[in-house]
């Protein structure tokens, strides 16, 4: 295939300008938006470490405990919006459908799950209920726990290994 494309190319800068010249329009489009707050740069990935969690602790809790984080919102104006929505969307676990699926070669048995700062559920591709915002600077406390799936621990096949997932985030503004 590298040799064919070699050629080609090879072909085209032997060919007079006149055959080889094309013009084009390139047209861009977007839209310029003004947003009752910014998102903190730092927080355009968020790195969250859930340590370890020991199977023999699932098993019996079918969840590890929440490890916290947080996404902040600066400079927020409320004569533009005065509330937020967020949503989290990624992979979905089989099993555990409003969880994140483990990437292959991890953990097994497992999945992540999201939730507020005050213990309550988020799944995956539905709104946090409106969070008020004051003026400055909001801190969205969250947290992420690793849940067992119940047959694995039924079945005691929760298998040790990795735990690494990506979840994207949707900010809204009302």
């Amino acid at each position: 295939m590298k040799a064919s494309i070699t050629i080609l190319l090879c072909l085209m800068l032997l060919t007079p300008a006149r055959f080889a010249a094309a013009a084009a329009d390139i047209n861009f489009s977007g839209k310029l938006v003004e947003t009752p707050c910014v998102l903190d740069p730092k927080d355009g990935q968020i790195d969250i470490d859930v340590g370890s969690v020991i199977d023999k602790y699932l098993y019996s809790h079918q969840r590890s405990p929440g490890t916290p984080f947080a996404i902040h919102l600066l400079n927020c104006d409320l004569s533009l919006g005065k509330e937020v929505t967020i949503k989290f969307w990624g992979t979905s676990d089989e099993l555990q459908p409003d969880f994140l699926k483990l990437f292959k070669g991890g953990a097994q048995g497992v999945a992540v799950g999201i939730e507020t700062s005050e213990n309550v559920f988020i799944p995956l591709f539905e709104n946090i209920d409106f969070i008020g915002l004051q003026p400055g600077e909001n801190i969205i406390n969250l947290k992420v726990f690793v849940s067992a799936e119940k047959n694995a621990i039924a079945q005691k096949k929760i298998m040790p290994g990795a735990i690494e997932t990506v979840a994207d985030f949707f900010i809204e503004y009302q």
